[in-house]
């Protein structure tokens, strides 16, 4: 499927391009026709070259895969894992890790080559139709966790009926099956170091940007992205009422609102600026906030699991051997005789509860 699409749009491409090397010199000879042709083959060079910020793009990547690779190796074991939460949270993370390979450290590399679609056809392609199929697949991911979210605080009978057991392993196969679709079937995006950044639209001549719209993308960020969003807020302002009767704000609620509000401004931002980018073309500045942003959202998870989630910062603190393992406390066995029984009572010192903080 991914070569049939190839050959289409590349195939078309250079069509056009030999047309266009043909119109106009009917009445050349062919030796001067061919000439043409190869004149514009061979000014397919390298487009603009930024080392500076091809560098910081792979460092950042580099970064961002190392901190996920810990918060995976936590959120994999066995106890963590038997959680619905934690199992959307670990295919989140695999979308992830997926795409910074991408639009961090893969562009890094364009931007200190110069790449464009033109000089690298095979390897843009493919890492466009893998990252518009990622972007797609997260965002439903990220759809599935708000509402395991929700049900969680809202019904407890209708979470374990959606996520209980194996059904959480189901329902993922949702945004895999919908990642799938954009990867397989969808517009992907293109590299152009020259326009600094990824496109729809591969810049060639006489080609329109209208040429290259993906209605499917539009959707997913205009739909998807939006709808989670909104459920974030709702999200938050359920927290916020729970927290209303007290006098406090718990650590766990304020994390909770201030990943939910970040999440919320990064996607939407990013979804918004790249379907703004489909149907103009923005000054550099724009693109590169859109750029970020999707590296952001990429990236932020991996940053918010180690600085505030108490449970899996605990778990790396000890895995790094940062912080010893709170062994539990000693047990005190009292028997009591009598002359028909003898009972054992086993107490445990309350301070057992401190492993937990």
């Amino acid at each position: 499927m991914i070569v049939v699409k190839l050959r289409n749009i590349s195939g078309g491409i250079l069509a056009r391009e030999m047309q266009e090397a043909n119109h106009g010199v009917q009445n050349d000879t062919p030796i001067f026709v061919l000439s043409k042709i190869v004149s514009i083959a061979s000014n397919r060079t390298h487009g603009a070259t930024n080392k500076a910020l091809g560098v910081t793009f792979i460092t950042y990547g580099i970064i961002v895969e190392v901190l996920y690779v810990i918060d995976m190796f936590v959120m994999c074991k066995k106890k963590y894992r038997q959680l619905a939460c934690y199992k959307i949270m670990i295919a989140l993370g695999i979308y992830d890790m997926a795409s910074i390979s991408i639009n961090s450290l893969l562009t890094g590399y364009f931007w200190i080559a110069g790449a464009n679609y033109c000089t690298n056809p095979t390897l843009i392609f493919i890492a466009g139709s893998f990252v518009i199929g990622l972007w797609c697949g997260s965002c439903m991911n990220c759809f599935v966790l708000v509402i395991n979210r929700l049900l969680d605080v809202w019904s407890k009978i209708h979470m374990k009926r959606v996520f209980g057991g194996y059904r959480a392993y189901l329902t993922l196969m949702i945004p895999l099956g919908y990642g799938m679709y954009f990867f397989l079937f969808t517009q992907p995006l293109f590299f152009n170091s020259d326009q600094a950044g990824w496109y729809f639209y591969t810049f060639t001549p006489n080609h329109s940007i209208e040429e290259f719209l993906s209605f499917p993308h539009i959707a997913n960020n205009l739909l998807v992205v939006v709808t989670t969003c909104l459920l974030y807020v709702q999200y938050c302002r359920i927290l916020l009422r729970v927290s209303k009767g007290s006098t406090w704000i718990s650590f766990a609620q304020k994390s909770s609102f201030f990943q939910c509000t970040c999440i919320c401004m990064i996607n939407f931002a990013c979804a918004m600026i790249f379907v703004y980018m489909e149907f103009f073309q923005p000054p550099a500045c724009f693109v590169y906030l859109g750029h970020i942003t999707w590296q952001l959202g990429n990236g932020f998870p991996a940053f918010v699991y180690i600085l505030l989630n108490r449970t899996i910062q605990k778990e790396v603190l000890l895995l790094l051997r940062f912080r010893k393992p709170v062994k539990p406390p000693p047990t005190v066995l009292v028997t009591s005789s009598s002359a028909n029984k003898r009972t054992v009572l086993i107490m445990a010192s309350s301070a057992a509860k401190a492993f937990h903080w």
